[in-house]
């Protein structure tokens, strides 16, 4: 005679319970100051005939073609995670403590996005918003993004309470 008993879930679904939230929240982290800085767009003066733009940073990316594309595979990205927490929270694998570093992720990410396109405008006059910009927005990247990160840290070294 056998009998049945309960056995362990499948390797990818446990995985996915302890992993996927943090991944999720990585992912989407990542990628919204890349979504913020292509909605922000370019912010160049207008140039001043024979005056040619004077920048403070150079941005990373000098092809404006190329600046799109990656804008729109950042936005993918965050909308492909966004799912990917949506699609989580539902099956009620997505551990709530995530959500408080998914806001903190939020308020040191979109900050960056737009401090970027801030700092590598092109102004045809004298322009101290973007040097302004990049130090206010470094010292609020100082302050919060550790608290990000231990947050996320402590949420990984304690699991997740239901699970089995």
């Amino acid at each position: 005679m056998t009998t049945r008993t309960a056995t362990r879930p499948a390797a990818p679904k446990a995985f996915l319970r302890r992993w996927g939230g943090g991944l999720a929240v990585l992912v989407w982290s990542l990628a919204l100051p890349v979504a913020v800085a292509w909605k922000v767009g370019i912010l160049d003066e207008e140039p001043i005939p024979n005056v040619p733009l004077d920048r403070k940073f150079d941005p990373v990316i000098h092809d404006a073609a190329l600046d799109h594309a990656i804008g729109i595979l950042g936005v993918a990205v965050l909308v492909a995670a966004s799912a990917a927490i949506l699609a989580l929270a539902l099956r009620g694998w997505f551990d709530g403590r995530w959500w408080l570093v998914l806001l903190g992720a939020a308020s040191a990410g979109v900050p960056a996005g737009w401090c970027y396109r801030v700092a590598t405008a092109g102004s045809a006059t004298a322009d101290i918003l973007g040097p302004l910009a990049l130090i206010l927005t470094t010292c609020w990247l100082v302050l919060i993004l550790p608290l990000v990160v231990m947050g996320g840290i402590a949420v990984v070294e304690d699991p997740d309470p239901i699970e089995d």
